[in-house]
């Protein structure tokens, strides 16, 4: 197998950039950069990296020898000087060595799972883990990476295991009977193996939601507010503000931190029936169709607007938050307002009213919907498509049938689970899952 090298931090103007080798032929590179001093594993080494006789630079040199390596192989790891054209250098001799080439994205990862030194689940983790950018995202990132996962899902397998072996041995001797207390306790289990997959099945939007982002549409009708709004919670100009109503014609996303949950905000359109300019009825069509899809939906309406709210009764669900904004103006719309939604408040984004409340408010809803963090869940399609498939085979296992059957179900169901966390052969998965991996991990 060829020795591979790749950048391991990011390559641009920097104090340090660190290239990682690894590979049988590895230590080619103590004779290749005249390196002469004993290198002590896992230990830091200043050395001087010459070739052709002259002085590239002063690096840091770890060797990290097989298979205590993140790959299993043998890793060297060098920390230049952020200099490119010290890099350009190092890159060029690297690659003229004979049985060595660049890393393919994801390949030292890829290896290190060949390698057995962390199962598909904790591999996919690590992806997630460098694209995290909030405290959820890398928490349970974390937690699939240190194998609380795999643990989950090993622990069905032997379950499955332990049941489809025990109807083996009722196969072999057909003439008995199992016993009612054992029959009652197979069926317990795969009852409760089923709720636990049905769980893994309704958490799955969510997870995915926290993994890559909550979605939270700002809709209403023109001149509410939104652009405003959008601006204060983001805490800087996004939108164009005008008294001049269909103002936003397009959605505007912007990205945010909310306790520790990955936001997207979403400025839209101004909802009325009909409006002459072809482009803001485009944006309007865009604004129904983002909030059909949203995960939460801020319906915003101004205090001299509220009569109008039975026109938007299909946008107000479990999933949305109604907001009077402008509530400064004299309007005597109080019996409308109390009627909206226990969900629902008053604020002013001109006077800066009850704007903390309502963060605090949509911040509390997030929490409570998206707490996830006592549940194993899954967040990727290959994974929620084999838990389907697992739970439609667990949904045909009925113990007065024949065993070799349920047997066979049993069977089909390990092989599933053993595809999630990588047991058996997934080459053909393998490519798809690490080229979406960054080059370097």
């Amino acid at each position: 197998m060829d020795t591979i090298f790749a950048p391991i931090t990011a390559v641009h103007k920097t104090s340090i950039i660190t290239l990682r080798i690894s590979g049988q032929e590895a230590d080619k590179i103590f004779k290749i950069f005249s390196i002469k001093k004993t290198i002590k594993a896992r230990y830091a080494h200043l050395c001087e990296l010459k070739y052709a006789d002259k002085i590239i630079d002063k690096a840091l040199l770890i060797y990290f020898p097989a298979p205590n390596s993140f790959t299993g192989e043998d890793i060297i790891e060098i920390s230049i000087h952020g200099s490119l054209a010290i890099y350009k250098q190092i890159i060029a001799i690297l690659a003229n060595i004979n049985g060595f080439r660049w890393a393919e994205p994801g390949e030292f990862s890829k290896r290190a799972f060949l390698n057995n030194k962390l199962d598909l689940l904790q591999a996919e983790a690590i992806n997630d883990l460098i694209k995290a950018q909030t405290t959820k995202q890398s928490e349970r990132a974390l937690a699939q990476l240190q194998g609380k996962y795999s643990n989950f899902f090993l622990e069905f397998r032997e379950k499955f295991i332990e049941i489809r072996a025990y109807l083996e041995a009722f196969i072999d001797f057909p003439d008995e009977d199992i016993p009612e207390e054992k029959f009652t306790e197979i069926n317990n289990i795969i009852g409760d193996l089923k709720y636990r997959i049905s769980k893994l099945q309704q958490n799955f939007n969510k997870e995915k939601a926290i993994m890559q982002g909550i979605n939270i549409s700002i809709i209403g009708p023109v001149n509410a507010g939104k652009s405003s709004l959008i601006n204060y919670l983001v805490g800087k100009e996004v939108s164009i503000v005008s008294d001049i109503a269909g103002t936003t014609r397009d959605l505007i996303e912007v990205n945010l931190d909310l306790a520790g949950y990955a936001v997207t905000l979403i400025d839209t359109a101004g909802l009325r029936e009909y409006s002459n300019d072809k482009i803001e009825q485009i944006g309007i069509n865009k604004t129904k169709e983002k909030a059909a899809n949203s995960d939460f939906k801020i319906l915003l309406l101004a205090a001299d607007q509220i009569a109008e709210i039975a026109n938007y009764q299909d946008y107000i669900d479990a999933n949305s938050l109604v907001v009077i904004n402008k509530c400064e103006l004299n309007t005597n719309s109080d019996g409308a307002y109390a009627n909206i939604t226990k969900n629902s408040l008053k604020i002013s984004v001109k006077k800066q009213l009850n704007l903390d409340l309502l963060l605090k408010k949509i911040t509390t809803l997030i929490a409570e919907n998206y707490n996830l963090e006592d549940n194993i869940a899954i967040n990727k399609e290959r994974h929620y498509n084999i838990v389907n498939e697992i739970y439609v085979e667990l949904a045909k296992i009925d113990l007065t049938n024949d065993l070799v059957i349920i047997a066979e179900i049993l069977r089909r169901c390990t092989f599933l689970l053993e595809k999630i966390v990588g047991l058996i052969d997934v080459e053909d998965i393998l490519d798809k899952i690490f080229l979406s991996f960054c080059i370097g991990k």
